[in-house]
């Protein structure tokens, strides 16, 4: 597991390039080419410090043309000063998926702390927090364009 710990300050993003290496040399998150088709779990302890906004993890599948699947957690997010909270996205990755995303952000003012990140096969049973399904599609021109 790695110990990596990550603090936003002032409202920001704090990025992970895959494949990233922990200490030990092992590499975090696993192989991508081991995800598609596959449940995934990204998950980590959260500690907001006076978060003005709200903060998270967030995770983006990408496909040839463009985001598949994205969870910001802006549905369950870390507001105001909490203690350590465990946080975790899980996606099911589309087999037409060609990258993943990751990382942590906040909105606003304050800060947000991330320690132990995890990567790792969910098992079925583990519920997803998006789904495919559940985006809307956008419209393929600007709407309510008469204010």
């Amino acid at each position: 597991m790695a110990r990596t710990k990550l603090r936003i300050p002032q409202g920001g993003r704090a990025n992970r390039s895959w494949p990233a290496r922990d200490q030990s040399g092992n590499t975090w998150p696993p192989r991508f080419d081991d995800a598609p088709g596959r449940r995934v779990r990204y998950r980590g302890l959260l500690r907001s410090h006076q978060a003005t906004g709200w903060g998270g993890l967030w995770l983006r599948v990408d496909g040839a043309s463009g985001p598949l699947l994205l969870d910001n957690m802006e549905d369950r997010p870390v507001r105001h000063t909490t203690g350590w909270t465990e946080a975790s996205i899980v996606l099911d990755v589309p087999e037409e998926a060609e990258s993943l995303h990751f990382g942590m952000l906040l909105s606003g003012d304050g800060a947000l702390d991330l320690a132990r990140p995890e990567f790792e096969e969910a098992a079925a049973t583990v519920p997803v927090t998006v789904t495919a399904r559940a985006r809307t599609a956008l419209p393929d021109e600007p709407q309510a364009l008469d204010f």
